[in-house]
């Protein structure tokens, strides 16, 4: 069904006790606010955990129910550091309403890189001279930048929450929408959620426009999940590790060479915002593409390792590091799905006509007439889906046209000297 609100903020928790799996935290983090309010505790809170398990509505639903001023900022946003530093007259003042405040600084570990280098100092500064509480979240508890603030925090960890409780509140989201779901496919969107309450409301709203959803049209949307979060983790490994570690991420990918290369180039467009750094990003790319080209073509996969290089180490040394948490996004299923049935089908065409898929995609409007009689069996549905629309005359057909034309003259010229010298030369002998 249609909705113009995100049910994650829809079904957001109000109070503390819709917050689901996290008592102990939730007592935790009631007590170090009681212990700061009252100059018992100096230390700011250091909520840690995956992503969309609740650290977050966990302060909100907090500061709402308590009535606390909450001061907000995400950490991760351009430009935090001198955001931050803007805080300090704020830390300093009391409340104008009489309300007790906190400072809440969320995503601290998407601080790293050149344009929040003074990120953590900043917030060493603010957490120096506050009057007020502070409390920050981060994704990433080992985060070497994070050290200094994660020596001097009262921390208070998260995990993923398990997928019964998961369960549980997609059913009363279910419940509420009035969806027509299955058990079984509530299941199989908290199993598959990895273990956040966030991606599992995102995923049932995906969902809610069928007029029932089975466990089956739940595997079909998120069967690739796997495979995304080992790729999510390969990218990230590609991106801020080292030349080094960044070569290992095509192994730990578990796809083919071309699958990898598409979501490579997907993600470089997320990693890179400098346009010299997305063009030497994509230099890298384009070579890494003629290698394997030339392996399908030629045969010679020898020349792998060199692509995998390209695509692995040359992107990683294109740019600066980007920062902290960063969310890839998905490359089109079906975009990737069609170029790679493209990229078999030419395969298989240049195979059965012996010549190179350079010269098939040269002939693609030529493709029409083989299929209309049949010649084009041996490709599956997909890869003859895939040509379909590139099985017309493109633009240029017409400019190539025109220059096979001109050309054609020439070489009846051409034709036509050498058939005089060689006449000229017969000529010479037989007076000789």
């Amino acid at each position: 069904m249609p909705t113009e609100v995100l049910w994650v903020d829809k079904y957001a928790p109000k109070k503390l006790s819709e917050i689901i799996g996290w008592r102990k935290q939730v007592e935790e983090f009631v007590s170090w606010f009681n212990r700061a309010l009252r100059g018992e505790e100096k230390r700011p809170c250091l909520l840690v955990g995956p992503p969309g398990v609740g650290k977050t509505a966990l302060v909100h639903a907090f500061a709402r129910e308590r009535g606390v001023e909450l001061i907000e900022l995400n950490a991760s946003d351009e430009r935090s550091a001198e955001k931050i530093r803007e805080l300090e007259k704020v830390v300093v003042t009391g409340s104008i309403t009489g309300r007790p405040k906190l400072l809440f600084l969320d995503e601290i570990d998407g601080m790293s890189g050149t344009a929040d280098r003074g990120g953590v100092s900043a917030i060493l500064k603010i957490i120096k001279i506050s009057r007020i509480p502070v409390a920050m979240a981060a994704n990433d508890p080992y985060s070497q930048r994070l050290r200094p603030l994660r020596d001097m925090a009262y921390t208070i960890r998260f995990h993923a929450l398990r997928s019964d409780l998961i369960a549980r509140k997609l059913k009363q989201i279910a419940e509420a929408e009035g969806l027509n779901i299955t058990e079984d496919a509530i299941k199989a969107i908290a199993q598959r959620s990895g273990g956040s309450l966030r991606s599992a409301i995102n995923d049932l709203q995906a969902l809610s426009s069928r007029e029932l959803i089975t466990k089956a049209d739940v595997e079909a949307m998120l069967g690739v999940r796997d495979v995304q979060s080992n790729v999510f983790e390969a990218l990230n490994k590609l991106f801020k590790g080292s030349p080094e570690l960044a070569k290992q991420a095509f192994e730990d990918s578990g796809l083919d060479p071309r699958a990898f290369l598409l979501w490579v180039k997907h993600a470089t467009t997320v990693a890179y915002s400098d346009p010299d750094e997305v063009s030497r990003a994509f230099d890298s790319l384009s070579k890494a593409d003629i290698f394997l080209t030339r392996i399908i073509r030629e045969q010679e996969w020898g020349l792998l390792k060199y692509a995998i290089d390209f695509m692995t180490m040359g992107v990683n040394l294109a740019g600066e590091k980007p920062r902290g948490f960063i969310r890839w996004g998905v490359p089109s299923r079906f975009r990737v799905a069609r170029e790679e049935a493209l990229r078999s089908a030419l395969a298989k065409i240049a195979r059965h006509t012996h010549t190179s898929t350079r010269e098939v995609r040269r002939l693609l409007p030529l493709i029409r007439i083989i299929a209309s009689k049949g010649r084009l069996s041996f490709l599956s549905r997909e890869e003859q889906a895939a040509l379909a629309p590139l099985a017309k005359q493109p633009p240029e057909l017409k400019e190539e046209k025109e220059a096979r034309a001109e050309e054609k003259p020439r070489r009846r010229r051409r034709a036509a000297r050498r058939a005089a010298k060689r006449s000229s030369g017969q000529a010479t002998l037989s007076l000789g």
